[in-house]
């Protein structure tokens, strides 16, 4: 089994490139992973606690819960995957569908910022993107997905997210094998990186 890990900034583009790279291997089983299904479980915060939660920060992840699930990844052993609703902030388990994947593809915000986890990576992508683009991009999903007022998500990312962007998340695109822009077409996407994942 191969992993490919994707980080990036919030709706930069992450989750749609990881589930349209199963295009480039018609003839493998691509299974993706999202890094945000490991958040901890605060279902038990009270509203006031979550708004004051800081999720765009590495420690927010339980990594070393991801790391032990990408090893049954490899060793064929894995038989539950956490499902977290960023609703109810609740995080729950089911059964791995299966089957064994031949390519797992790991996303999420700080996808490239442990160390463990990018040596383990046989190609580690970074989806750039602009401010402007990612703030709207995240207006539109959240309003729409998660119940979330415009003014709830301009406060949350004045407060938390682009500072974690700037400090924690831009720096690891040193860490990529190839930087991708999220503001362009899919097709563009997958063409810029074939070569690369050709050659992986």
């Amino acid at each position: 089994m191969k992993l490919f890990t994707i980080g990036g900034g919030s709706c930069s583009g992450k989750s749609t490139l990881a589930n349209q790279l199963h295009s480039l291997f018609p003839t493998q089983h691509v299974f993706v992973l999202p890094l945000d299904h490991y958040y901890d479980d605060t279902a038990h915060f009270s509203p006031q606690e979550a708004a004051a939660t800081n999720l765009d920060v590495p420690g927010a992840i339980d990594i070393g819960m991801a790391l032990r699930d990408v090893e049954e990844f490899y060793t064929g052993t894995i038989q539950f995957l956490p499902q977290y609703d960023f609703v109810t902030r609740k995080r729950t388990f089911g059964p791995f569908p299966g089957p064994q994947p031949d390519i797992l593809i790991l996303e999420g915000l700080f996808t490239l910022h442990y160390p463990n986890l990018n040596g383990m990576s046989d190609c580690r992508i970074f989806v750039d993107a602009s401010s402007n683009v990612m703030l709207a991009r995240r207006i539109a999903r959240d309003t729409s997905t998660r119940g979330n007022t415009e003014q709830e998500i301009i406060a949350r990312y004045n407060t938390f997210i682009h500072d974690s962007y700037d400090r924690i998340i831009s720096p690891t695109r040193q860490h990529a094998n190839i930087v991708v822009d999220g503001e362009a077409p899919i097709d563009t996407q997958l063409a810029a990186i074939r070569p690369t994942f050709i050659t992986t």
